[in-house]
């Protein structure tokens, strides 16, 4: 092997070296490098943040787990008994209740949960006011209660409306205390002395109430008998009820699923029960109206009859057809309610330009009559007076009968029109004897 042989071969060496390096190397060993580190600073972060939440709600949790702690007077069970049924002594001596007792059962720990569940039976005679007062006594005490059952029965119905007023109340009362918590430690604080649960509205309203007042059936008027026979009252005719607009039966399966306006206004119904689908085009039915207008936010249908106009409603895109808007209530779509101001505008323009061509016409073929009841050699009006030459005119004269033929039908007809009789054209080659 030559020194020449001997450079290419290590120019070729090195070559390859560098390619394997860079292609090879590079991403598989050194990049990772450097990612790696990245990684870890964007894990520490989240793990940071998250660490941040987790502090906030445990904060969260621990105090409102003191708070509930510091209402209960703490965790043990026997103390927590005692002091609810002290409480609940002190209300029925405090709301005047005859012949009360106060039963607690002994409470239950829930074995998943660790609660501690206390039930007990209060009964006692008192007025319906009384008991009323008692009922929000009870609402007002800091432990966390309820009342499970109650009943409130008269003792005596047969008693006279001044005395009938007591009543035997039967209650079942549920109180629950929370169990210690480790890693907590004791809540500090002083324990509320009162908790108002309820609406000091609601609880007047419930004091004036006799609901056991026995009923008193009012005196009826004895009748006294006439020999004279009334006449019986004419029927007063009931008005006819107004019936609504009129509404397609499956208009709830149907969705105005798309609006299309390239070349031609049209709609794109989707029937949800079989998913078929159809297009209705502008001057077509729909939902037993005619479409009038098609807007990027939905369409326009205009319902009406021989006998009455019912008016204009809008369709919102994305809707079943059930979802029928009047058009002055279309409050959350004013493009739609500007874009049919243009149409209304437009159609009196159109209808103002056909009323001219309609009187320019009847003027033009009364003057071809008149022409030819003064001409004895006449044998027929000129084309030119009857229609216009300009293909223009005639053009814009066709589509304006279109766009009036295709409009929605007014509630106002307009005054007829009356046209002058023709004269009969005389036959051609003949003429009248003088």
């Amino acid at each position: 092997m030559n020194d020449r042989e001997k450079k290419l071969f290590i120019g070729l060496v090195s070559v390859v070296s560098v390619v394997f390096v860079w292609q090879v190397v590079v991403p598989k060993v050194i990049q990772p490098v450097f990612s790696v580190s990245r990684d870890v600073e964007d894990a520490q972060r989240k793990l940071a943040s998250l660490q941040d939440e987790q502090d906030e709600i445990e904060d969260g949790v621990r105090s409102q787990y003191d708070q509930y702690v510091l209402r209960t007077g703490g965790t043990n069970s026997s103390e927590f008994r005692d002091d609810v049924f002290e409480c609940i002594s002190a209300i029925t001596k405090s709301s005047k209740l005859m012949q009360s007792s106060v039963n607690p059962k002994d409470p239950s720990i829930d074995r998943r949960s660790k609660i501690i569940s206390l039930r007990i039976s209060v009964s006692g005679k008192a007025t319906f006011e009384q008991c009323i007062g008692f009922i929000g006594s009870f609402y007002e005490i800091p432990y966390i209660v309820r009342l499970v059952s109650l009943k409130l029965t008269p003792t005596h119905p047969g008693q006279k409306a001044a005395i009938h007023d007591e009543v035997k109340l039967d209650a079942e009362i549920e109180a629950i205390a929370l169990p210690a918590k480790e890693g907590f430690g004791k809540p500090t604080g002083d324990r509320p002395g009162q908790l108002v649960k309820h609406k000091v509205r609601d609880l007047s309203r419930l004091r004036k109430w006799r609901p056991f007042t026995p009923y008193v059936e009012p005196d009826r008027p004895t009748p006294t008998p006439t020999a004279v026979a009334t006449p019986r009252p004419t029927p007063t005719p009931k008005p006819p009820v107004e019936k609504g607009p009129p509404v397609d039966p499956d208009a709830s399966d149907k969705l105005l699923k798309m609006v299309l306006r390239y070349g031609v206004d049209e709609v794109l119904i989707e029937q949800i029960s079989d998913h078929d689908s159809y297009y209705v085009a502008l001057g077509e039915e729909l939902d037993c109206g005619e479409l009038v207008l098609v807007h990027a936010r939905g369409a326009v249908v205009h319902k009406g009859n021989d006998q009455k106009d019912y008016g204009h409603f809008v369709y919102p895109l994305g809707y079943t057809l059930d979802l029928c808007i009047p058009l002055l209530e279309a409050d959350e779509w004013p493009e739609i309610q500007i874009a049919m101001e243009h149409h209304f505008a437009d159609r009196r323009e159109r209808e103002k330009a056909q009323a001219q061509i309609e009187s320019l016409r009847d003027l033009l073929i009364g003057e071809a009559a008149s022409d030819v009841e003064e001409s004895d050699d006449f044998v027929g009006p000129p084309v030119s007076a009857i229609r216009p030459q300009s293909s223009v005119e005639g053009g814009a004269r066709s589509n304006l009968r279109k766009t009036t033929e295709t409009s929605e039908p007014r509630p106002t007809s307009k005054p007829k029109v009356t046209k002058p009789r023709k004269t009969p054209r005389p036959v051609p080659g003949k003429r009248k004897n003088g």
